[in-house]
């Protein structure tokens, strides 16, 4: 191992990128312990390498000296961490809402089903009003050259990709 600062390390991937493994190798093992004691290993293996993915990224932002990159890595993978908790805290909580109208002859299967079309489907009427039928009264249904509404058809495709349900 090189015995180079882990800071000058660092500033020098910005030019070359292949300089950054060095680091991955000096404080992978240690960012996935700490990810280990508090997610359990599947998780803390995917986490730390996520770790890294942004610490790669965002490597140019960094401002620190030599002692920060390991607490700088550390702090990316508490981020992720708090992130990983509320997504699996806003899960738990959509499947107690889709629980609580479960019958009991209904299949557990069917909660994910629930929760999948009503995603789908809110996330369809909140992005697309044009998908009602529209009415003849009113101009915001069908939009004209000179209409607020009107979007241009490269906006409307790039929305249609990223909204489509999968």
């Amino acid at each position: 191992m090189s015995s180079e600062p882990d800071a000058s390390v660092l500033r020098r991937s910005i030019d070359q990128p292949d300089c950054f493994a060095l680091l991955f190798d000096r404080h992978f093992a240690q960012v996935y312990r700490y990810l280990r004691r508090r997610l359990g290993d599947e998780l803390a293996a995917e986490l730390a390498a996520e770790t890294f993915l942004q610490a790669f990224r965002s490597r140019g932002r960094f401002t620190g000296d030599d002692a920060s990159v390991l607490a700088w890595l550390y702090g990316i993978a508490a981020n992720l961490v708090r992130m990983n908790h509320r997504a699996e805290e806003r899960r738990l909580r959509a499947y107690a809402r889709a629980a609580s109208g479960l019958s009991a002859s209904e299949p557990a299967i069917a909660i994910e089903d629930r929760l999948d079309a009503e995603a789908s489907g809110r996330r369809w009427r909140w992005r697309w009003p044009a998908c009602r039928p529209p009415c003849a009264r009113c101009s915001c249904c069908t939009p004209g050259p000179n209409s607020p509404t009107r979007r241009s058809p490269r906006r409307s495709a790039a929305r249609a990709r990223r909204y489509a349900p999968a």
